[in-house]
């Protein structure tokens, strides 16, 4: 994550006119995306991060014997098709529509948590400067582990015998096991 902050705050600084951005500021903002992201899922509500994917649930159906079901909300990462094709990732691709609203992250939620130290737009800035440098670094690393506190770790891992790399999304077990039951 540190060499995506490094890289992120110097292509801000050159894209925003200021020399203000640094490393720690990226990795500040990015860990309030993380929190703005689980707060969201906490409330039963997805995320779109756009070009990169959707952080939503899928129904999972338990049985409890007597022909009783109990359904169970998973969390689960749906990776953009188009980043997954820039990039030749595979990526898990099973996912069955529920009726969980999924909404746009928003980058002014994400300022407030900040103490409006940045503004939305600075965010806004930032945090896509930081999904180039993602971009930039799957293209030259075979294995990228890509960190989201307290939610989980999206992953990259070069498969030798095939041409194309695996992606996922690993939730922590604090995550998986917060979500309610119906």
């Amino acid at each position: 994550m540190e060499k995506i902050a490094r890289r992120s705050s110097t292509e801000s600084n050159k894209k925003l006119n200021i020399s203000s951005i640094s490393e720690k500021d990226v990795l500040i903002i990015w860990d309030a995306l993380a929190y703005t992201i689980r707060e969201e899922m906490s409330k039963k509500r997805g995320v779109v991060l756009p070009g990169f994917g959707t952080f939503t649930f899928v129904e999972k159906r338990l049985d409890i014997g007597n022909k009783k079901e109990l359904l169970k909300l998973k969390p689960f990462f749906l990776l953009s098709d188009k980043f997954a094709q820039t990039h030749y990732l595979e990526f898990e691709k099973d996912f069955v529509n529920t009726a969980i609203p999924v909404h746009r992250i928003n980058y002014s939620a994400i300022s407030e948590l900040t103490k409006r130290k940045y503004s939305r737009d600075v965010v806004e800035s930032i945090l896509n400067e930081s999904f180039n440098a993602i971009d930039h670094f799957i293209r030259t690393d075979s294995v990228i582990s890509l960190p989201f506190n307290g939610l989980g770790v999206f992953k990259v891992v070069d498969i030798n015998p095939k041409p194309k790399k695996q992606a996922f999304f690993e939730f922590s077990s604090v995550i998986e096991k917060y979500m309610p039951i119906y």
